[in-house]
């Protein structure tokens, strides 16, 4: 029996699978402050590729279920780019980098930029009420 919100594969004609999650890759500059920057959002260093010691670096990232990848390969995107990130509580994240937090119909959230110019929009979803 398929999901009751999201179609399953029988009910899309010419699919056989559905997507189960997402990473977003990001450009990076300087990968030092990069990771540091990401760390203080909780994110650690999964894995750290090179092809060659002296070619781009690409890197894995992972905070409890979510994941996010930061390149410095040229081809892999055009940036800076937009993510949004959905954690328990905003106002944490908010008070960490010193921005404020706007109420919206969907949720709180606010918006921090990474070393390399990336927005990443963090939000908390509204609870709903009993």
């Amino acid at each position: 029996m398929g999901d009751p919100i999201l179609p399953g594969p029988a009910d899309i004609p010419g699919v056989e699978t559905r997507p189960v999650g997402s990473i977003p890759i990001l450009p990076m500059g300087d990968p030092a402050s990069a990771l540091a920057w990401w760390g203080r959002l909780g994110f650690a260093v999964e894995f750290e590729h090179r092809f060659a010691p002296e070619l781009p670096l690409y890197v894995g990232l992972r905070r409890d279920m979510a994941d996010v990848h930061l390149s410095q390969h040229r081809g892999d995107t055009t940036g800076p780019g937009v993510m949004y990130l959905w954690v328990d509580d905003v106002d944490e994240v908010a008070a960490e980098f010193g921005v404020p937090v706007d109420d919206n119909p969907w949720g709180r959230d606010c918006q921090i930029v990474d070393p390399s110019g990336n927005r990443v929009r963090v939000g908390t979803a509204l609870r709903a009420s009993a």
